[in-house]
């Protein structure tokens, strides 16, 4: 009896002692190198809640030349990875302290519209105390030669909704002439009003000049929902940022806009912020005046 109980009492010690280190075997690893694989099978897997939980509340996040800020902001951009069906195969890590350097390859549904089964990023991340604090992801070059000459060999769309996607994709990387040939000759926009414009826009040359201000603003057009009203009439809802709206810290903002697009050509564009984004927009110039 008395061995029994002692055997008993071994086999209790010992299972109380793994269950001790179960908490510190299950905790996720705060290095780089692991952080990142993290990372990784979470994009993968289209899991946003998994990856944003990866980064710090004041991360940042540079892809080609736009930077994102903060939980809201990098959600969003995860969001619309997974909405691309975006996949990553990382390549051999290079890690110094707490930084780690990896050339990935990465493909997304804009990547096959373009031809193109995939492209090569150089990705650069810091990681602090298991969070990351600093994301950077830029094509190489001759990823970038390739979509360029990609683009240029694909035949502009001419349906609606293909229309107003090709032009909020050149928005989003700079691309002024691209967006502004999707405009008929006397189309006309009317954006959000400023203190220092009406927001009409009417004309190629005017339309083309607040494009390139947009670019300027670096302008940045995520997870868009593009509806057909009628036949021409595109309406599209989207949260959007700019460093004007970033500097006044009420970046992302909702935004809903038609489209008016007849034969390929964009007659009239109307941008408006939902009352919940006019409040806070008026609020932030209000505070900083």
């Amino acid at each position: 009896m008395q061995t029994r109980l002692m055997l008993i009492t071994g086999m209790v010690l010992a299972l109380l002692t793994a269950i001790a280190f179960v908490p510190s075997a299950l905790a996720q690893a705060t290095d780089p190198a692991s952080v990142y694989s993290a990372l990784v099978t979470a994009q993968n897997a289209h899991n946003v809640d998994a990856a944003a939980a990866l980064f710090d509340d004041n991360a940042v996040v540079v892809l080609s030349e736009q930077a994102l800020m903060g939980k809201a902001e990098i959600t969003a951009w995860l969001q619309a990875e997974a909405t691309q069906n975006f996949q990553d195969t990382p390549g051999t890590p290079q890690i110094n302290g707490n930084t780690l350097i990896s050339q990935d390859q990465i493909t997304s549904q804009t990547f096959t519209q373009e031809g193109m089964s995939s492209a090569s990023e150089n990705i650069q991340v810091v990681v602090d105390n298991g969070k990351i604090t600093t994301y950077v992801a830029r094509l190489t070059v001759p990823s970038e030669q390739a979509i360029v000459t990609a683009i240029q060999n694909v035949k502009p769309p001419t349906d609606p909704i293909s229309v107003v996607a090709a032009v909020q994709a050149a928005d989003n990387q700079g691309d002024t002439a691209t967006s502004a040939s999707y405009y008929a000759a006397d189309a006309v926009i009317s954006g959000v009003p400023s203190a220092t414009s009406s927001g009409i826009y009417a004309g190629t040359d005017a339309i083309t000049a607040y494009l390139q201000q947009q670019a300027t603003q670096h302008i940045r057009i995520m997870n868009p929902i593009r509806v057909m009203v009628t036949s021409t009439l595109v309406l599209s809802t989207a949260q959007v940022t700019d460093d004007t709206w970033k500097k006044l810290g009420v970046a992302p903002l909702e935004v809903f806009t038609y489209f008016e697009v007849v034969n390929g050509k964009i007659e009239c564009q109307i941008v408006n912020l939902t009352p919940t984004s006019l409040v806070k927009l008026a609020a932030a110039n209000k505070s900083s005046s």
